[in-house]
């Protein structure tokens, strides 16, 4: 039993007592149950508090799987780690494209925040086989190097997409 529980069921007993409504052997063992889970919660932390956090890679943490009340096993997965070095983007390809496009092409991804422009390189890791029925595209995702990290999960980017070189091409502006 958790703590919480073991708590709240203690002090249900305890005021039933107080009314004269329960018994003395309930309230007894409510009382030895919130002891034993008052025990396992401090023993837990003491456990805790000797464990180190290894990860594969650096990142920031994203999810807190257990927290103060929970009851967890030494191989429990503790926290969900985020790696925003590199990130993919999700986007479309309009069809008319669709011959042009393919993995391993460039594209560059620009975002804006406090009025500044910021553009980063990626790759084309996947391109969608079928048009997707409600865009009428093709669906694709983009690495993106972000080991500066600017990106920030979640965030609205421009993708350009680079679907071939201008070589010969004379550019004027």
């Amino acid at each position: 039993m958790d703590l919480k529980s073991a708590e709240k069921s203690y002090s249900l007993e305890k005021m039933m007592h107080a009314k004269g409504l329960g018994n003395d052997k309930k309230l007894e063992d409510a009382t030895i149950k919130f002891e034993k889970a008052k025990i396992d919660f401090n023993l837990f932390k003491i456990k805790l508090e000797n464990k180190t956090l290894k990860a594969p890679y650096s990142g920031h943490i994203r999810h807190w799987r257990i927290d103060e009340f929970s009851k967890e096993g030494d191989d429990t997965i503790a926290v969900t780690l985020a790696d925003d070095r590199k990130m993919y983007a999700l986007y479309s390809i309009p069809v008319k494209y669709a011959t042009k496009a393919v993995p391993g092409q460039k594209v560059k991804v620009s975002f804006s925040y406090a009025a500044l422009t910021e553009v980063l390189e990626g790759e084309v890791k996947y391109i969608s086989p079928e048009v997707d029925k409600n865009s009428a595209a093709l669906n694709a995702i983009a690495l993106i190097d972000n080991k500066d990290r600017k990106l920030i999960s979640g965030m609205t980017v421009t993708v350009n997409h680079m679907l071939g070189s201008n070589k010969g091409v004379i550019y004027i502006p």
